[in-house]
């Protein structure tokens, strides 16, 4: 008696990896690239900041640092430094930023904005640049290619960032015409609420 035949399987063909789909897929991936974003510009900067407030309503420190470019305030420089001190009497401005800092880039015209709109009122405005000694030549040109026309100092001591506990770039610092700290600001400010800050002490 012969054995039935067994019937061979038939190979069935591996089904092709489906793409994912460029709808919903698309749009989340976007969604988490711009919160991202969010998160670096505004949120973080905020969240791991050192205490600001401990200054407000304090006595500004003062520092003596030297200037890259764009000395605008004459009256306070002296063989190519400017001491904080010496302003006392005008609204006060300063803007911590590096070259390298993506944030930064995105305030410096906004902070050029505000200078301009307000230094006839008196306000003063300094960029504190914190790019580390070795590492100033792109400073200037950077400062030109931005067309900031505020004074630019530079912090190669860390005496101004250790004044104000500047711990994230960009921050702004508000002084008063009577020396005193008015409002610290961490991470991006935009136009509206700088200008609302910086009215206030006009």
């Amino acid at each position: 008696m012969s054995e039935p035949e067994i019937e061979p399987k038939k190979a069935t063909k591996p089904k092709p990896a489906q793409a994912p789909s460029d709808g919903p897929f698309y749009a989340v991936s976007v969604a988490i690239v711009v919160l991202g974003l969010l998160f670096g510009f505004y949120i973080l900067p905020r969240v791991f900041r050192s205490n600001h407030a401990a200054h407000l309503g304090k006595e500004a420190p003062s520092f003596t640092l030297p200037v890259m470019t764009n000395g605008e305030e004459q009256k306070a420089i002296v063989d190519d430094k400017l001491a904080l001190g010496a302003l006392k009497g005008s609204p006060v401005l300063l803007d911590y930023w590096a070259t390298w800092c993506g944030p930064c880039q995105a305030e410096a015209p906004v902070v050029d904005r505000i200078y301009r709109r307000h230094k006839d009122q008196g306000l003063v405005v300094l960029g504190i640049n914190v790019n580390q000694r070795g590492d100033t030549a792109g400073v200037t040109p950077w400062v030109r290619k931005k067309g900031l026309s505020f004074t630019i100092l530079h912090d190669f001591d860390n005496s101004a960032s250790l004044a104000f506990d500047v711990q994230n770039i960009p921050t702004l610092v508000l002084i008063t015409r009577d020396g005193k700290v008015s409002a610290i600001r961490s991470g991006v400010t935009s136009d509206e609420d700088l200008d609302r800050l910086v009215k206030d002490v006009l």
